[in-house]
């Protein structure tokens, strides 16, 4: 187990035996090894692990939402995303196609309370986070262009490649037009799992089955869903 493992000792107490979804070592999990690129630097020192959150209980009516986005990440680590039988998805927009491969939503009114749950959720397993489109604007200083196994040159962010190469990192998406055309394409080609990606000949160590959440916005609060993921865990959250 590495550093990220799940550590039940540091859930709150009020969920007990109730969390049922133990991390496991994922059999998609890749070990980074050397970069080939200049990935960006964490200026907390905690290589994005929301470390502040650890100890910090959430409140009550958001214990639903961290049950359900773990019973979500175990699912996917554990036994590929539910649904894709092998066969590609119909003809549909891209972030349409992207949920299907497996990136999750995120529905409510405002991000706040899920930004909440979902650092409280990354501080209690020891996860890096990534509130990608903060971090870009803030942090990235460069871009590379990287190839797919068929040869095409895609222009990815170094913020991008970071993640990609970052093991068990769950990645926040606030608006999709902060995530480039081609990043959005490198996003469907490693869930796919179409292939390696090379950078300057050499391929780099990137991690097969990333964890996407994508924030959705609706004009009203949603009310409770009840427990229908916990039956087909169907990759939406509900605030």
């Amino acid at each position: 187990m590495n550093n990220y493992s799940y550590c039940t000792k540091s859930l709150p107490t009020y969920l007990g035996q109730a969390f049922l979804f133990k991390e496991r070592t994922s059999p998609y999990q890749e070990h980074s090894r050397g970069k080939k690129f200049m990935p960006i630097w964490d200026p907390t020192g905690n290589q994005f692990v929301p470390l502040a959150r650890l100890h910090r209980n959430l409140p009550k009516e958001l214990e639903e939402p961290l049950l359900h986005i773990s019973a979500l990440v175990n699912y996917e680590l554990s036994f590929g995303w539910p649904g894709r039988g092998g066969k590609a998805p119909a003809p549909q927009t891209i972030w349409q196609h992207l949920h299907t491969l497996g990136l999750i939503a995120l529905v409510d009114s405002t991000m706040q309370r899920m930004l909440l749950v979902l650092k409280h959720y990354a501080a209690i397993t020891r996860r890096p986070f990534f509130d990608f489109s903060n971090i870009k604007e803030e942090y990235s200083k460069r871009t590379y262009t990287i190839q797919t196994k068929d040869g095409a040159d895609v222009t990815v962010s170094d913020v991008f490649l970071t993640i990609l190469t970052t093991n068990q990192a769950i990645t926040f998406f606030r608006k999709i037009h902060d995530v480039s055309v081609d990043e959005q394409y490198i996003m469907k080609y490693v869930l796919e799992q179409m292939g390696p990606l090379f950078l300057h000949g050499e391929m780099i160590p990137h991690v097969t089955r990333p964890i996407f959440m994508r924030y959705i916005h609706v004009k009203e609060r949603i009310g409770s869903q009840e427990d229908f993921w916990q039956e087909d865990m169907n990759a939406i959250i509900y605030f």
